[in-house]
């Protein structure tokens, strides 16, 4: 686990549709003193959280309930939010010739090790 909140006073989108996972990011995630906006299962309702709130950065899984998730990581990356994919499916090169030097962590991975990655993220920011 982390030591001290490294993320907080940040707000963190997670999507996310397989629940047991979705709790274990959120739950990581609030130990490292950050808000959490979401888990959101469907893209739908990612990008209409959107509309109202921007995170400071999101953990993005590829394949949602209502298909992938390329429409919330584009409008991410319209608003200069930084983001990670967090998946089972989906190429590193893929996703990294479509979304530039982006962080992939492939499942199954410690939600620690993804905060590591979101800390690291906002640092270089």
């Amino acid at each position: 686990m982390l030591q001290p909140p490294d993320l907080a006073g940040h707000t963190v989108l997670i999507m996310e549709d397989e629940f047991i996972i979705a709790m274990d990011l959120e739950s990581e995630i609030l130990d490292t003193g950050a808000t959490v906006l979401g888990p959101f299962a469907r893209s739908s309702e990612g990008l209409e959280m959107l509309r109202e709130q921007r995170p400071d950065i999101a953990i993005l899984d590829v394949a949602l309930a209502d298909g992938e998730v390329y429409p919330v990581a584009e409008a991410l990356e319209e608003h200069g939010v930084p983001f990670v994919f967090h998946t089972a499916h989906g190429e590193r090169n893929e996703l990294q010739a479509r979304f530039g030097d982006v962080v992939v962590c492939h499942k199954p991975i410690p939600p620690a090790q993804i905060a590591e990655q979101l800390i690291s993220i906002l640092a270089k920011n």
